[in-house]
């Protein structure tokens, strides 16, 4: 029964709500990781329903003008060697950062510096990345499940998970739209700051002391 229910989100780290970088802070990240231009960024496992498949194949459609860099921060050292292969056959090799056991400081660098984070699961109960990615200021896309609209609401550019070609136009959107990427950013952190882990509790110790 619905009216025996009571939600209560995850929250995140106080340190990280309204965060801010220097941009010399930015670029020390992106020297510190050979990172040599605008890029994406990916969080979490690369396996299965994370659908980090996906995020490479729209990552190949994009024109190499733009001439952008892929970050995936995440436990995962390595690729699938079909991933390998995409990469060499798309000349995209040299451009694939992979970072594994950084810290907290460099993961809020990352999404505070990314082009974009991108959100590609195909199921999720929660998705603790897309609350960090927007409290520091990163313009979010996420896969349009119903987990992740719940949580960014209109902070978020969403696309069907199973479709890398409607990824791939979503990222141009945000290549070419500055004022879009401001929008989400504003928008993310708005959205970020209901969330908290002391308000988790708060609403925790309102459902026990109902319940006595």
């Amino acid at each position: 029964s619905a009216d025996r229910i009571t939600v209560i989100y995850h929250g995140i780290s106080d340190s990280l709500i309204n965060l801010s970088f220097e941009q010399a802070e930015i670029d020390g990240f992106r020297n510190r990781h050979n990172i040599k231009g605008p890029y994406w960024l990916f969080v979490g496992r690369r396996q299965l329903y994370k659908n980090f498949g996906t995020v490479l194949r729209a990552w190949a459609r994009i024109p190499k003008t733009y001439d952008t860099f892929l970050v995936a921060v995440g436990p995962d050292q390595g690729l699938e060697s079909w991933q390998i292969d995409f990469l060499i056959q798309n000349r995209l090799e040299n451009r694939l950062v992979l970072l594994c056991g950084i810290d907290d400081r460099e993961l809020a660098l990352a999404y505070s510096g990314a082009l974009g984070f991108i959100f590609p699961s195909l199921s999720e109960g929660f998705g603790i990345p897309l609350l960090e990615a927007m409290a520091c200021g990163a313009s979010v896309i996420a896969s349009d499940i119903p987990a992740f609209r719940e949580v960014a609401a209109d902070a978020a550019l969403f696309f069907d998970p199973h479709n890398d070609e409607e990824l791939a136009n979503v990222m141009c959107r945000l290549l070419n739209d500055e004022g879009l990427c401001e929008r989400l950013r504003v928008a993310g952190r708005a959205r970020a700051s209901f969330f908290s882990w002391s308000k988790s509790a708060r609403d925790l110790a309102q459902v026990y002391r109902s319940l006595v």
